[in-house]
């Protein structure tokens, strides 16, 4: 039996596939725009998020279903990808459920209490082939804290929250459950990427989602130290000391910072001193993710990599569509919208 993750199949296909990604001259016109209706027909009829957007209309009520629309349409095609590699047991084919489930998940905690229409619901993207034991219409419909702990019952996904009562959900603390699940799907991805990959496959792949996931905890430190003055013990309950590129002595020398000043000092010393060195530290992350992501997609000839690089360059891209859509709908100046946009 072949190795799983090294057929050219996945490689050729989803090349292909990125191929047909927004270019420069897309962003620079749907910036322009003045309506929503402006951007959902450009989409429509010169990109190809035209097969995804059928049938949306720009007057929708919610922001969120124009993104949910998108993310169902990058499902699909990462299940047209993993298709070729699923009969050899290609774990990160489940990873990526599970993360999805998780997106979910969180999605419904930060709108908890607020009513989402059947339209919403209509559009929320279907469990892949039942993998997941996870009932996503049923769960988007939940309105309390205890509600969604039951919609969550029998499923690997309950551990991770604390209390079923009413009471054990507080906003405040959603941003300590978000990083219980970044932790879990980090585990999650690391076991697949061990089972399904050989040691060489799996080092260049676990390097590009450390990176990521290095980012991207800086960047919620940062947040966390500058809006709260956070110690050292909050701090740590966003880092996953054994996922990550950063050693033992610059984990340990950026959480210990007594200020936020000093946490961008320590990070500056770092790999990551970029994410610091513009006007905005989120676009800053961003960016550099893309950019390792793309230079990862041009030149791997894995097919684990180069599935990894396609998923997640295409979230970037929905994240910039999203972003234009939403600036152009309150009628941000063209130069604003611009700064939102990460993945070119």
């Amino acid at each position: 039996m072949r190795t799983p993750g090294q057929s050219n199949s996945v490689t050729v296909k989803a090349k292909a596939m990125y191929a047909h990604r927004l270019t420069r001259e897309d962003h620079a016109a749907l910036i322009s725009l003045t309506t929503t209706a402006e951007v959902v027909d450009y989409l429509k009829t010169r990109t190809a998020y035209a097969e995804a957007l059928q049938g949306f209309s720009a007057a929708a009520p919610y922001h969120g279903q124009f993104t949910a629309m998108l993310r169902t349409y990058l499902i699909r095609d990462m299940q047209t990808l993993i298709r070729y590699e699923k009969a050899a047991g290609l774990e990160l084919y489940r990873y990526f459920v599970t993360y999805y489930d998780c997106i979910q998940i969180l999605r419904r905690l930060r709108t908890l209490g607020e009513e989402i229409d059947e339209e919403y619901v209509a559009i929320t993207p279907l469990q892949p082939e039942a993998v997941s034991r996870l009932d996503l219409v049923r769960l988007m419909k939940t309105r309390t804290w205890s509600e969604v702990m039951d919609c969550l019952e029998n499923t690997e996904y309950r551990a991770l929250f604390g209390s079923t009562e009413q009471d054990g959900f507080a906003r405040e603390n959603l941003v300590f459950m978000e990083a219980n699940v970044q932790a879990f799907c980090s585990k999650k991805l690391e076991q697949a990427i061990k089972k399904d990959c050989g040691k060489k496959q799996a080092a260049a792949l676990l390097e590009l989602a450390r990176y990521e996931n290095d980012l991207r905890t800086l960047l919620s430190l940062y947040r966390v130290k500058r809006l709260t003055d956070a110690d050292e013990d909050t701090l740590r309950r966003f880092v996953q000391p054994d996922f990550t590129l950063l050693t033992p002595t610059q984990l340990k020398a950026i959480l210990s910072a007594a200020t936020t000043e000093e946490l961008v000092n320590r990070v500056e010393q770092t790999p990551y001193a970029a994410m610091f060195h513009g006007e905005d530290a989120q676009a800053c992350a961003l960016r550099m993710i893309a950019k390792r992501l793309q230079k990862a997609m041009r030149y791997s000839c894995d097919a684990a990599e180069t599935l990894w690089c396609f998923v997640k360059l295409c979230e970037l891209e929905i994240n910039d569509v999203a972003n234009i859509f939403e600036g152009v709908r309150c009628h941000a100046a063209p130069e604003q919208i611009e700064r939102y946009i990460y993945c070119i």
